[in-house]
């Protein structure tokens, strides 16, 4: 038997000039790595709102996650719950989805590996 996957998100946030925000990680307990980046793709929204940013550009390193937002492929079922309160939190918002590397979003990766089993952190 396989042993559970933990499932872990985290991001940052820039302003227009690549100046720090504000960034968050969180612990989501067992799912895949489609459910983190589900999940996390929803707490930045989340904080974006509280924060009042409402022009976005998105940057993620997961195609899924960009194909999914774009209506290109449709979301798996176990994700639709998810999916539906990111098109939510979206229609009040000016998003663009960018996909980058994985390079490219090693800060966001690196946050992801802080989320533990306690809370949600968001640091300003």
């Amino acid at each position: 038997m396989e042993p559970a996957r933990q499932a872990a998100g985290g991001g940052i946030l820039r302003n227009a000039n690549g100046q720090h925000i504000a960034n968050f990680f969180s612990f989501y307990g067992e799912g895949t790595n489609n459910v983190a980046e589900t999940r996390a793709l929803l707490d930045g929204l989340d904080m974006c709102q509280d924060l009042c940013i409402d022009k976005i550009q998105i940057r993620t390193d997961s195609t899924l996650v960009v194909k999914w937002f774009l209506n290109l492929i449709e979301v798996p079922w176990h994700l639709r719950t998810w999916w539906r309160k990111i098109q939510i939190q979206a229609r009040f918002l000016d998003i663009k989805m960018v996909h980058v590397y994985r390079e490219g979003n090693s800060l966001a990766d690196y946050l992801s590996k802080q989320g533990d089993s306690t809370c949600m952190q968001w640091n300003n």
